[in-house]
């Protein structure tokens, strides 16, 4: 987990840096940080839980999951690929033009938590 997240403070890092570097360019960087999205990795994360809390043991992986994110997130709903791809939209497009350099969570509030 520790290599996990030195790679997203990585990304964090390098989304400033380039932004930074480009900025004269007119060109804008940015990070977009999903939340929880049913992914294999998720998967293997739901296994863990329902191995290791005896709570979760009846539960599908999926069923894991879903307590999972309605328990740390205020939405309490997952994020859908469509959710991202939303946000990428909008910072792609010209009413985005003065947001650069930053690390943007997609994540339902989860980061409040």
């Amino acid at each position: 987990m520790g290599a996990y997240c030195a790679s997203k403070f990585g990304v964090i890092g390098l989304t400033q840096v380039m932004a930074r570097e480009l900025g004269r360019y007119t060109i804008t960087v940015n990070a977009v940080c999903p939340g929880y999205i049913w992914t294999p990795m998720w998967e293997n994360i739901a296994l863990w839980f329902k191995e290791n809390f005896s709570t979760l043991a009846q539960l599908s992986l999926r069923e894991v999951f879903e307590a999972r994110v309605k328990s740390v997130t205020p939405l309490r709903r997952a994020q859908e690929p469509e959710d991202i791809a939303n946000l990428v939209a909008f910072l792609s497009s010209e009413e985005a033009r003065n947001i650069t350099g930053q690390a943007i969570n997609v994540d339902g509030g989860a980061i409040m938590h």
